[in-house]
């Protein structure tokens, strides 16, 4: 059922969005004057749209987990729809009243509105973060990620979403050293992971012990004195 409504939400927005780009593009009075002109092709435009959303499968996502493919599937489905409506109309009367730049403000629109519902979904339904730092809490892990990669963000994603406060990222660790001080997820990039006592020793002035490491790639890909450095840490901890 929320396919369905979720479908409906979609093919809505798309109808609206050459009203819109003729009014954006014009100022109200015009637009009413001009309104008929558009009519038609926006008839055809939520034809041919009702169907390629269906074939994209546009509607199937779940909105609160949203991600990057399902971003490129409305953008597929928005262009393909605006090609072939401005193909039919254009078979039918060359497009005649139909000012050139509607298409490519249409265009913007529809995709900036299917993507901004999906965010907004995402941003009211997830749960909120349970990471709330206690120095009390003698249960809470203090931990740092090895790695700047796919494995890592899964994984702090899944801390997020379950760890409820039981697990606190105080940092990553990346081979890399032209990654230092950016961000994956909030959690920032504190330097190598053959600067692993340094970085220790830092958090230890603001009171942090670590309890955990966690490896997310490859351990053979590691430089050999970061793989010593972690080995010695695992065997003294």
């Amino acid at each position: 059922m929320l396919k369905w409504l979720f479908y409906s939400i979609d093919l809505f927005l798309f109808a609206l969005s050459p009203f819109v780009a003729l009014l954006l593009r014009q100022s109200v009075a015009p637009f009413w004057g001009s309104i008929e002109n558009i009519t038609p092709y926006a008839l055809v435009g939520i034809v041919v749209a009702g169907t390629i959303f269906l074939v994209a499968s546009t509607n199937r996502s779940v909105w609160k987990h949203t991600s990057l493919p399902d971003f490129l599937r409305i953008l597929f489905a928005v262009t393909i729809s605006i090609l072939i409506t401005l193909t039919i109309v254009f078979v039918m009367n060359r497009t005649e009243g139909l000012p050139r730049s509607i298409p490519i403000i249409q265009w913007g629109f529809a995709i900036a509105a299917m993507i901004g519902v999906r965010l907004a979904a995402r941003l009211l339904l997830q749960q909120p973060t349970q990471l709330r730092r206690s120095d009390n809490d003698l249960t809470r892990e203090h931990v740092l990620v090895v790695g700047l990669n796919h494995v890592a963000s899964l994984y702090l994603r899944c801390v997020s979403d379950l760890s409820r406060g039981r697990v606190s990222v105080e940092g990553i660790l990346e081979e890399d050293s032209a990654f230092k001080g950016r961000s994956l997820q909030h959690h920032k990039v504190i330097g190598t992971p053959a600067d692993l006592q340094g970085r220790l020793s830092m958090l230890r002035m603001h009171g942090i012990e670590i309890t955990r490491i966690v490896i997310a790639m490859q351990f053979d890909k590691l430089s050999r004195k970061s793989q010593d450095i972690l080995l010695e840490w695992e065997a003294s901890g």
